[in-house]
Protein backbone atom coordinates (compact mmCIF):
# COMPACT_ATOMS: atom_id res chain seq x y z
CA UNK A 1 0.00 0.00 0.00
CA UNK A 2 1.23 3.52 -0.79
CA UNK A 3 -0.27 7.26 -0.85
CA UNK A 4 -0.66 7.80 -4.53
CA UNK A 5 -1.32 11.25 -5.94
CA UNK A 6 -4.52 11.30 -8.07
CA UNK A 7 -2.65 12.53 -11.41
CA UNK A 8 -0.95 9.90 -11.24
CA UNK A 9 -3.40 7.20 -10.36
CA UNK A 10 -4.07 4.80 -13.73
CA UNK A 11 -7.04 2.90 -14.12
CA UNK A 12 -6.47 -0.86 -12.76
CA UNK A 13 -5.33 0.61 -9.50
CA UNK A 14 -7.14 -0.94 -6.24
CA UNK A 15 -8.17 1.61 -3.37
CA UNK A 16 -6.30 0.28 -0.23
CA UNK A 17 -7.67 2.46 2.55
CA UNK A 18 -11.46 3.83 1.58
CA UNK A 19 -11.88 7.88 0.48
CA UNK A 20 -14.39 9.22 3.34
CA UNK A 21 -16.03 13.13 3.21
CA UNK A 22 -16.22 15.55 5.72
CA UNK A 23 -19.53 13.70 7.13
CA UNK A 24 -18.52 10.02 7.23
CA UNK A 25 -19.88 9.46 3.96
CA UNK A 26 -17.84 6.91 1.69
CA UNK A 27 -16.69 7.87 -2.05
CA UNK A 28 -15.04 4.56 -2.65
CA UNK A 29 -14.95 1.41 -0.40
CA UNK A 30 -11.52 -0.61 0.27
CA UNK A 31 -10.87 -2.92 -2.68
CA UNK A 32 -12.50 -0.84 -5.56
CA UNK A 33 -10.64 -1.27 -8.87
CA UNK A 34 -10.15 2.30 -10.18
CA UNK A 35 -11.54 3.37 -13.52
CA UNK A 36 -10.91 6.70 -15.55
CA UNK A 37 -14.33 8.29 -14.51
CA UNK A 38 -13.58 7.28 -10.57
CA UNK A 39 -9.90 8.77 -11.07
CA UNK A 40 -11.55 11.97 -12.80
CA UNK A 41 -14.14 12.22 -10.09
CA UNK A 42 -11.57 12.12 -7.15
CA UNK A 43 -10.06 15.15 -9.10
CA UNK A 44 -13.48 16.90 -8.91
CA UNK A 45 -14.04 16.08 -5.36
CA UNK A 46 -10.59 18.06 -4.22
CA UNK A 47 -8.31 14.82 -3.46
CA UNK A 48 -5.01 15.12 -4.05
CA UNK A 49 -4.04 11.56 -3.55
CA UNK A 50 -5.24 8.28 -1.95
CA UNK A 51 -4.07 4.92 -0.99
CA UNK A 52 -3.88 2.17 -3.34
CA UNK A 53 -2.50 -1.33 -3.62
CA UNK A 54 0.40 -1.28 -6.21
CA UNK A 55 0.65 -4.30 -8.28
CA UNK A 56 4.58 -4.49 -7.77
CA UNK A 57 4.39 -4.13 -3.81
CA UNK A 58 1.81 -6.88 -3.84
CA UNK A 59 4.10 -9.13 -5.05
CA UNK A 60 6.59 -8.03 -2.24
CA UNK A 61 3.99 -8.71 0.24
CA UNK A 62 4.36 -5.40 1.79
CA UNK A 63 2.24 -5.19 4.84
CA UNK A 64 -0.55 -2.62 5.66
CA UNK A 65 0.19 0.29 7.47
CA UNK A 66 -1.81 1.31 10.39
CA UNK A 67 -3.63 4.67 11.77
CA UNK A 68 -2.42 5.41 15.35
CA UNK A 69 -6.60 6.22 15.55
CA UNK A 70 -9.43 3.65 14.58
CA UNK A 71 -10.87 4.59 11.59
CA UNK A 72 -14.47 5.03 13.21
CA UNK A 73 -13.18 6.99 15.86
CA UNK A 74 -11.67 9.40 12.84
CA UNK A 75 -14.26 9.84 10.74
CA UNK A 76 -16.41 10.47 13.75
CA UNK A 77 -14.35 13.08 14.94
CA UNK A 78 -13.85 15.08 11.46
CA UNK A 79 -18.10 14.51 11.22
CA UNK A 80 -18.44 15.98 14.47
CA UNK A 81 -16.26 18.95 14.35
CA UNK A 82 -17.52 19.70 11.07
CA UNK A 83 -20.94 20.61 12.41
CA UNK A 84 -19.75 22.15 15.24
CA UNK A 85 -17.72 24.22 13.06
CA UNK A 86 -20.68 24.90 10.28
CA UNK A 87 -23.01 25.65 13.13
CA UNK A 88 -21.29 27.85 14.90
CA UNK A 89 -20.35 29.98 11.59
CA UNK A 90 -24.13 29.86 10.83
CA UNK A 91 -25.72 30.92 13.81
CA UNK A 92 -22.77 33.85 14.57
CA UNK A 93 -22.03 32.12 17.61
CA UNK A 94 -20.05 34.35 20.12
CA UNK A 95 -19.13 31.38 22.24
CA UNK A 96 -18.17 27.38 21.42
CA UNK A 97 -18.91 24.80 23.72
CA UNK A 98 -17.46 21.57 22.82
CA UNK A 99 -20.66 19.23 22.93
CA UNK A 100 -20.57 15.59 25.13
CA UNK A 101 -20.10 13.90 21.95
CA UNK A 102 -17.01 15.83 20.37
CA UNK A 103 -15.68 14.99 24.66
CA UNK A 104 -16.24 11.49 24.00
CA UNK A 105 -14.40 11.42 21.01
CA UNK A 106 -11.18 13.13 22.32
CA UNK A 107 -11.18 10.22 25.12
CA UNK A 108 -11.31 8.04 22.50
CA UNK A 109 -8.46 9.54 21.15
CA UNK A 110 -6.91 9.27 24.20
CA UNK A 111 -7.46 5.79 25.18
CA UNK A 112 -6.05 4.74 21.67
CA UNK A 113 -3.19 6.21 22.09
CA UNK A 114 -2.04 5.35 25.61
CA UNK A 115 -3.16 2.40 23.95
CA UNK A 116 -0.37 1.58 21.80
CA UNK A 117 2.58 3.03 23.27
CA UNK A 118 5.42 1.39 20.73
CA UNK A 119 3.35 2.39 17.93
CA UNK A 120 4.82 4.59 15.32
CA UNK A 121 3.32 7.11 13.13
CA UNK A 122 2.62 5.31 9.69
CA UNK A 123 -0.10 6.62 7.80
CA UNK A 124 -1.55 10.30 6.58
CA UNK A 125 -4.98 11.00 6.23
CA UNK A 126 -6.52 11.69 3.05
CA UNK A 127 -9.03 14.76 2.69
CA UNK A 128 -10.45 16.78 -0.03
CA UNK A 129 -9.27 20.20 -0.41
CA UNK A 130 -12.76 22.08 0.58
CA UNK A 131 -12.69 19.71 3.87
CA UNK A 132 -9.17 20.70 5.42
CA UNK A 133 -10.02 22.38 8.04
CA UNK A 134 -11.73 19.77 9.32
CA UNK A 135 -9.89 17.16 9.17
CA UNK A 136 -6.74 19.12 9.87
CA UNK A 137 -8.12 19.52 13.19
CA UNK A 138 -8.54 16.15 13.98
CA UNK A 139 -4.91 15.26 12.84
CA UNK A 140 -3.70 17.73 14.82
CA UNK A 141 -5.14 16.60 17.80
CA UNK A 142 -4.11 13.06 16.88
CA UNK A 143 -0.49 14.57 16.83
CA UNK A 144 -0.30 16.37 19.48
CA UNK A 145 -1.39 13.94 22.02
CA UNK A 146 1.10 12.02 20.41
CA UNK A 147 3.79 14.24 21.85
CA UNK A 148 1.59 14.71 25.12
CA UNK A 149 1.73 11.00 26.06
CA UNK A 150 5.34 10.66 25.05
CA UNK A 151 6.32 13.31 27.65
CA UNK A 152 4.50 11.80 30.01
CA UNK A 153 1.28 13.91 30.55
CA UNK A 154 -1.35 12.77 32.83
CA UNK A 155 -4.71 11.16 31.16
CA UNK A 156 -6.47 14.41 32.30
CA UNK A 157 -3.67 16.57 30.63
CA UNK A 158 -3.87 14.70 27.04
CA UNK A 159 -7.55 15.16 27.41
CA UNK A 160 -7.44 18.84 27.93
CA UNK A 161 -4.45 18.95 24.92
CA UNK A 162 -6.92 17.19 23.07
CA UNK A 163 -10.04 19.64 23.13
CA UNK A 164 -7.89 22.32 22.79
CA UNK A 165 -5.95 20.58 19.95
CA UNK A 166 -9.27 20.08 18.43
CA UNK A 167 -10.59 23.24 18.48
CA UNK A 168 -7.39 25.21 17.48
CA UNK A 169 -8.32 26.55 14.25
CA UNK A 170 -12.21 27.53 15.25
CA UNK A 171 -11.32 31.10 14.84
CA UNK A 172 -10.98 30.57 10.95
CA UNK A 173 -14.88 30.28 10.86
CA UNK A 174 -14.55 33.86 11.23
CA UNK A 175 -12.12 34.56 8.30
CA UNK A 176 -13.06 34.53 5.40
CA UNK A 177 -13.23 31.60 2.79
CA UNK A 178 -11.58 33.22 -0.25
CA UNK A 179 -8.17 34.17 1.77
CA UNK A 180 -8.04 30.64 3.78
CA UNK A 181 -8.25 28.97 0.47
CA UNK A 182 -6.60 31.51 -2.05
CA UNK A 183 -4.54 29.37 -4.53
CA UNK A 184 -1.85 32.17 -4.68
CA UNK A 185 0.38 34.23 -2.03
CA UNK A 186 -1.42 36.34 0.28
CA UNK A 187 -1.04 40.27 0.09
CA UNK A 188 0.00 41.79 3.38
CA UNK A 189 -3.60 42.97 4.20
CA UNK A 190 -5.27 39.59 3.99
CA UNK A 191 -2.01 37.54 6.14
CA UNK A 192 -3.08 40.11 8.40
CA UNK A 193 -6.95 39.04 8.58
CA UNK A 194 -5.72 35.67 8.58
CA UNK A 195 -3.48 35.68 11.52
CA UNK A 196 -6.83 37.38 13.12
CA UNK A 197 -8.36 33.55 13.86
CA UNK A 198 -5.98 33.25 16.89
CA UNK A 199 -7.87 35.86 18.92
CA UNK A 200 -11.02 34.85 17.50
CA UNK A 201 -10.70 31.44 18.67
CA UNK A 202 -9.62 32.87 21.99
CA UNK A 203 -12.84 34.70 22.27
CA UNK A 204 -15.30 31.58 21.14
CA UNK A 205 -12.92 29.50 23.78
CA UNK A 206 -13.66 31.83 26.54
CA UNK A 207 -15.59 29.50 28.46
CA UNK A 208 -12.51 27.14 28.21
CA UNK A 209 -9.55 28.16 29.44
CA UNK A 210 -6.78 25.51 28.58
CA UNK A 211 -8.71 25.90 24.61
CA UNK A 212 -8.46 29.24 24.47
CA UNK A 213 -4.67 29.48 25.81
CA UNK A 214 -3.89 26.89 23.09
CA UNK A 215 -5.57 28.13 19.95
CA UNK A 216 -4.36 31.77 21.00
CA UNK A 217 -1.14 30.95 20.98
CA UNK A 218 -0.45 27.97 19.19
CA UNK A 219 1.18 30.15 16.49
CA UNK A 220 3.43 32.03 18.76
CA UNK A 221 7.68 31.11 18.21
CA UNK A 222 9.81 30.93 21.33
CA UNK A 223 12.25 33.55 19.10
CA UNK A 224 9.12 36.15 19.57
CA UNK A 225 8.56 35.68 15.45
CA UNK A 226 5.28 34.20 15.77
CA UNK A 227 1.94 35.67 16.21
CA UNK A 228 -0.70 37.54 17.30
CA UNK A 229 1.26 38.94 20.68
CA UNK A 230 5.23 38.00 19.37
CA UNK A 231 5.34 36.35 22.84
CA UNK A 232 9.13 34.45 23.55
CA UNK A 233 10.64 31.87 25.14
CA UNK A 234 8.63 31.38 28.68
CA UNK A 235 5.40 33.35 27.80
CA UNK A 236 4.31 30.48 25.69
CA UNK A 237 2.48 27.44 27.56
CA UNK A 238 3.99 23.50 26.29
CA UNK A 239 0.26 22.94 25.17
CA UNK A 240 0.53 25.29 22.81
CA UNK A 241 4.09 24.61 21.67
CA UNK A 242 2.83 21.05 20.81
CA UNK A 243 -0.57 22.02 19.47
CA UNK A 244 1.85 24.44 17.68
CA UNK A 245 4.64 21.68 16.49
CA UNK A 246 1.61 19.60 15.30
CA UNK A 247 0.10 22.16 13.14
CA UNK A 248 3.09 22.40 11.14
CA UNK A 249 3.68 18.87 10.50
CA UNK A 250 0.53 18.24 9.24
CA UNK A 251 0.20 21.52 7.60
CA UNK A 252 3.50 20.59 5.55
CA UNK A 253 2.53 17.16 4.67
CA UNK A 254 -1.10 18.19 3.51
CA UNK A 255 -1.48 19.18 0.18
CA UNK A 256 -2.96 22.51 -0.36
CA UNK A 257 -4.74 24.70 -2.90
CA UNK A 258 -1.54 26.47 -3.17
CA UNK A 259 1.02 23.86 -3.04
CA UNK A 260 1.70 20.18 -2.91
CA UNK A 261 2.46 18.62 -0.06
CA UNK A 262 5.89 18.00 1.60
CA UNK A 263 7.19 14.39 2.12
CA UNK A 264 7.06 13.68 6.00
CA UNK A 265 11.01 13.25 6.30
CA UNK A 266 11.19 16.72 4.35
CA UNK A 267 8.72 17.73 6.95
CA UNK A 268 10.71 16.29 10.29
CA UNK A 269 13.88 18.05 9.00
CA UNK A 270 12.29 21.57 8.91
CA UNK A 271 11.02 20.80 12.27
CA UNK A 272 13.96 20.15 13.54
CA UNK A 273 15.82 22.85 12.39
CA UNK A 274 12.95 24.71 14.12
CA UNK A 275 13.79 23.12 17.65
CA UNK A 276 15.61 25.45 19.82
CA UNK A 277 14.46 28.52 18.06
CA UNK A 278 10.50 28.02 17.27
CA UNK A 279 9.75 25.69 19.67
CA UNK A 280 11.63 24.05 23.12
CA UNK A 281 13.61 21.28 21.08
CA UNK A 282 12.63 18.88 23.60
CA UNK A 283 8.98 18.68 22.51
CA UNK A 284 10.05 18.39 18.94
CA UNK A 285 12.27 15.42 19.76
CA UNK A 286 9.23 14.24 21.76
CA UNK A 287 7.30 14.34 18.64
CA UNK A 288 10.35 13.54 15.94
CA UNK A 289 10.90 10.08 17.52
CA UNK A 290 7.57 8.49 17.51
CA UNK A 291 6.95 9.78 13.65
CA UNK A 292 8.33 7.23 10.28
CA UNK A 293 10.10 9.40 7.72
CA UNK A 294 9.23 7.13 5.41
CA UNK A 295 5.97 5.65 5.75
CA UNK A 296 5.18 1.96 4.91
CA UNK A 297 5.40 1.46 1.26
CA UNK A 298 7.69 4.41 -0.04
CA UNK A 299 10.23 3.67 -2.81
CA UNK A 300 13.71 4.72 -1.47
CA UNK A 301 17.07 4.00 -2.76
CA UNK A 302 19.93 3.20 -0.49
CA UNK A 303 23.26 4.46 -0.18
CA UNK A 304 24.45 1.33 -0.80
CA UNK A 305 22.60 1.69 -4.66
CA UNK A 306 20.05 -0.77 -3.72
CA UNK A 307 16.49 -0.20 -4.27
CA UNK A 308 13.25 -1.09 -2.03
CA UNK A 309 10.29 -0.18 -0.51
CA UNK A 310 9.86 0.63 3.23
CA UNK A 311 8.22 -2.30 5.26
CA UNK A 312 8.57 -0.79 8.77
CA UNK A 313 10.27 1.56 10.90
CA UNK A 314 11.95 1.33 14.62
CA UNK A 315 10.16 3.44 17.44
CA UNK A 316 12.58 6.40 17.64
CA UNK A 317 14.37 5.66 14.86
CA UNK A 318 12.58 7.66 12.10
CA UNK A 319 15.22 7.80 9.26
CA UNK A 320 16.15 4.01 9.63
CA UNK A 321 13.88 1.86 8.23
CA UNK A 322 13.70 -1.58 7.38
CA UNK A 323 13.84 -1.77 3.36
CA UNK A 324 12.36 -4.80 1.38
CA UNK A 325 14.98 -4.61 -1.75
CA UNK A 326 14.25 -5.18 -5.40
CA UNK A 327 16.57 -3.64 -7.42
CA UNK A 328 20.24 -4.59 -6.82
CA UNK A 329 23.40 -2.61 -7.02
CA UNK A 330 23.74 -2.86 -10.70
CA UNK A 331 19.94 -2.25 -11.64
CA UNK A 332 19.00 -5.77 -12.03
CA UNK A 333 15.26 -6.70 -10.31
CA UNK A 334 15.71 -9.08 -7.57
CA UNK A 335 13.56 -12.35 -8.16
CA UNK A 336 13.71 -12.77 -4.32
CA UNK A 337 13.68 -9.97 -2.48
CA UNK A 338 15.44 -9.52 1.10
CA UNK A 339 14.80 -7.45 4.19
CA UNK A 340 17.32 -4.65 5.18
CA UNK A 341 17.58 -3.17 8.49
CA UNK A 342 19.05 0.37 7.84
CA UNK A 343 19.65 0.42 11.49
CA UNK A 344 21.42 -2.96 12.08
CA UNK A 345 23.70 -1.85 8.55
CA UNK A 346 24.52 1.43 9.13
CA UNK A 347 23.03 2.10 5.70
CA UNK A 348 20.90 5.42 4.71
CA UNK A 349 18.39 6.97 2.35
CA UNK A 350 19.86 8.77 -0.28
CA UNK A 351 16.58 9.77 -2.19
CA UNK A 352 12.71 9.40 -2.40
CA UNK A 353 11.50 7.62 -5.85
CA UNK A 354 9.21 9.88 -7.10
CA UNK A 355 6.41 8.65 -9.44
CA UNK A 356 7.48 8.77 -13.01
CA UNK A 357 10.39 6.78 -11.44
CA UNK A 358 8.87 4.50 -9.67
CA UNK A 359 6.47 3.97 -13.19
CA UNK A 360 9.62 3.17 -15.35
CA UNK A 361 10.94 0.59 -12.40
CA UNK A 362 7.41 -1.04 -12.67
CA UNK A 363 8.17 -1.29 -16.87
CA UNK A 364 11.54 -2.65 -16.81
CA UNK A 365 10.56 -5.54 -13.75
CA UNK A 366 7.66 -6.28 -15.92
CA UNK A 367 9.61 -6.56 -19.05
CA UNK A 368 12.21 -8.57 -17.02
CA UNK A 369 9.43 -11.01 -15.86
CA UNK A 370 8.24 -11.49 -19.58
CA UNK A 371 11.56 -12.04 -20.67
CA UNK A 372 11.73 -15.22 -18.81
CA UNK A 373 8.55 -16.74 -19.40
Amino acid sequence: MRRVPVTALVPGMRIAREVVGGHGEVYLQTGVILTQGYIRKLGELGFASVYVHDALLGDLHVPEAEDIIHDKTRHEAVSRVKTLLQEAAQSQAKAIDPPKELAQTVSDMVNQILNNPSQTLDMYDIRAQNEYLYHHSVNVCALALVIGAQIGLSRRELYELGVGALMHDVGKIKVPAEILDKPGKLSAVEFELVKKHTLYAEELLKNNATAAAIAGMHHERLNGEGYPRGLKEGEIPPLAQIVGIADIFDSLTADRCYRKAYRPDEALEMLLAAGGFWFNFDLVRAFVVNVAAYPVGTMVELNSGEIGVVVSTPKGFPTQPVVRVFVAVDGGWLGDAYDVSTLEKCLFITRVLDEEEISFIKKKILGSRQSTV
